[in-house]
């Protein structure tokens, strides 16, 4: 299947993690931006910003909002690695349905050869007229 690069465990994993990561960076970059006080040993602030700026909450509130912008970028990056992730999951999906529906045909191809008595995988030209032909008889004493 073209464009399917992990498969279903990978996908699934790259999904989860992608949806923990854009929320708990989410509410960092809000936390960040509405400055929260808890967060102050998160922020890169050295005493040389503090003493040299004449308004230090100013350089502080800079840096937070700095921080907080950051978060809210590997939140975006972690949405396209949740979007990549959701998109492989479809294509294993798809995938998954192809093989089932040719493991349904080789069946039905088995017991339409049981029925008719064919050999059906050898070459049998009278075979969709004798499946056309059955399949209306059929129809018609079923009251379909």
């Amino acid at each position: 299947m073209r464009g399917l690069i992990c498969g279903p465990k990978c996908a699934a994993c790259g999904l989860v993690l992608s949806v923990w990561g854009v929320i708990m960076l989410s509410l960092l970059g809000i936390f960040f931006t509405t400055h929260s006080a808890v967060l102050i040993e998160d922020v890169p602030v050295k005493k040389e910003d503090i003493h040299q700026d004449a308004n230090p909450p100013h350089r502080i509130y800079d840096l937070y909002n700095k921080v907080g912008n950051n978060c809210f970028i590997a939140a975006a990056i972690y949405l396209v690695v949740g979007a990549f992730s959701c998109c492989q999951m479809r294509l294993n999906k798809q995938k998954e349905v192809g093989k089932q529906l040719v493991a349904l045909k080789k069946r039905m191809l088995f017991v339409m050869e049981l029925r008719l008595g064919g050999n059906i995988g050898q070459g049998d030209k009278s075979l969709p007229v004798q499946v056309e032909e059955n399949w209306h008889g059929r129809q018609e004493h079923h009251g379909v």
